[in-house]
Order: C-alpha cells, then sequence, then structure tokens
C-alpha cells in the first residue's frame, strides 16, 4: 500500500506481464524488464486500466499520479464565436468614433464658410469685373492709366494669395483626421481620447490577445487545456470522460457482493 504505481511495476518479482512476455521471447524479456533498452510506451488504454486500478486499490494516490482534465468555469470562452460575441458588444459600448465621411463633411462645411478666389477672368471685361471687387488696398492700378489684363490679373492673384486655402477633402480618415486638426485640433484631440475598436477578424489566437487587450483576468478555455497538457509534472493525463466511466467502474466493482468485500 502506499506506492506509486510506477514504483510498484518497477520492484522485483515476476508480474504476469513479465511471464507473458518471457513466453514470447527471452531475448525480448531482457530488452524489456533487465536492460531495459525496449521502453514501455502508454496508450490510451494502458493509461486508463491504471486510471482504475488505482481508483480501485489506491484511491488515495490519484492526485498524486493523475492529471485530471481541469473544468471549463463558467463563462470561460470557449469558441470563436464567443469571443467576437464578446469583441461585439465591447465595440458597442465604445463611443462611436468619427468616420471618414464624418470628417469629410466638416471639412466641406469648413471650406463653404471660406472667402471664393477671385476669378482672372477669360476676358479683359471679365478680369476687369474681378478686378473692381477687389479691396481698395489690392486696386494698385492709377486711376487714368491703362488697366491691361495683366496688370490687373497680376493684383486679383496678390489677393488671392492672402485667402485662407481650403483644407483638402479626400484621402484617407487618418488623412482627413490632420486637415482637421488644422481648422478644430480640439474636436482630433477628443476623438484621440477615444478607445478604437477590437478586430473581430483574424485567427482564434489573435481574436483571444483583443480580448486579452481590455480584460486581461478572462478566462479562455483554451489556455487552460494548453496548460493541463503541458504536464510539467510527467502525471497521467486524464480526461473527464475517462474519469467519469473509471469512476463508474469504481462504484460497480465497489458495488459488487464478492470484489466489493475485497477493496473495502
Amino acid at each position: 500500500e502506499g506506492v506509486p504505481n510506477e514504483v510498484y511495476h518497477a520492484a522485483n518479482g515476476i508480474s504476469s506481464t513479465q511471464v507473458k512476455d518471457a513466453r514470447v521471447s527471452l531475448m525480448y524479456f531482457n530488452a524489456r524488464h533487465v536492460e531495459k533498452t525496449i521502453v514501455k510506451e502508454r496508450s490510451p488504454v494502458l493509461d486508463m486500466g491504471n486510471l482504475v486500478h488505482a481508483l480501485a486499490l489506491q484511491p488515495e494516490n490519484l492526485e498524486a499520479e493523475f492529471s485530471v482534465e481541469p473544468e471549463i468555469p463558467e463563462g470561460a470562452f470557449t469558441t470563436t464565436a464567443t469571443l467576437r460575441e464578446f469583441i461585439d458588444a465591447h465595440n458597442a459600448s465604445l463611443p462611436a468614433l468619427l468616420s471618414a465621411d464624418d470628417i469629410k463633411a466638416l471639412l466641406e462645411e469648413y471650406n463653404a464658410t471660406l472667402p471664393s478666389q477671385m476669378p482672372l477672368g477669360a476676358s479683359v471685361d471679365e478680369t476687369y469685373a474681378s478686378y473692381e471687387q477687389l479691396p481698395e488696398e489690392f486696386q494698385r492700378i492709377e486711376n487714368g492709366t491703362k488697366h491691361t489684363a495683366t496688370a490687373m490679373k497680376a493684383c486679383i492673384k496678390e489677393y488671392n494669395v492672402t485667402l485662407p486655402a481650403p483644407v483638402k477633402t479626400s484621402g484617407s480618415r487618418d488623412a482627413l483626421l490632420e486637415q482637421l486638426a488644422i481648422i478644430n485640433p480640439d474636436l482630433v484631440a477628443q476623438e484621440a481620447q477615444k478607445s478604437s475598436p477590437l478586430k473581430v477578424s483574424g485567427t482564434k489566437a489573435d481574436l483571444i490577445q483583443a480580448v486579452k487587450s481590455v480584460n486581461p483576468a478572462v478566462v479562455f478555455a483554451d489556455e487552460l487545456l494548453d496548460a493541463w497538457r503541458e504536464n510539467t509534472e510527467g502525471k497521467v493525463l486524464v480526461t473527464r470522460q475517462q474519469l467519469s466511466t473509471a469512476l463508474n467502474i469504481q462504484k460497480a466493482l465497489l458495488e459488487h457482493p464478492t470484489a466489493g468485500k475485497l477493496l473495502t
């Protein structure tokens, strides 16, 4: 009693397995049980047998020799669909970001408030009409002198240069934000304070990292199972289905009128 399975099976003595191996071949018996050059490989069947053996004869050793698949706690993320559901709910709770169309509308609204540039005119008469609308300080041609198209256009161009340039209304959202920062830096600063929505595309690993970025304490079924499978202590891994089956066998043995008396 109290001897781990591996120690028990490694102890001196002739087991039924050794007798069977000797009947197959004495060379095989020597290589496996004496020289140890043939390593006994684990298999699900052998692991299940060891589990039933432990539950029937040494249930107190179960935790020391076996690692049972962890239960997935309620609320843990198990599938890609549950990850996306969380991300969608998170994104819906965020203050809405200005879209490219929203920013473009603000830029166009600003441009509409700017004074229009004075047209140079396609004829002398059109150029003269524009020149006459210039503020006096830009009407530099002396009265009584000839108003040539070239001289008038020079005055119009000089005036147009002083007008505020319209902001660009095309490009990516980031490019439009740069233009908006020129005319409304406070609004752009407020926009920068908003959280960006999480991406809903990518691999399952990408989605896990996205969820972790806003909720580091969240539990992921994949991580629990991966940590269990790493099996750093070298125990026999037992799934919950295997444990359930083994416990049913244990119960049947304990309730058996003959076997139960030997086990209790």
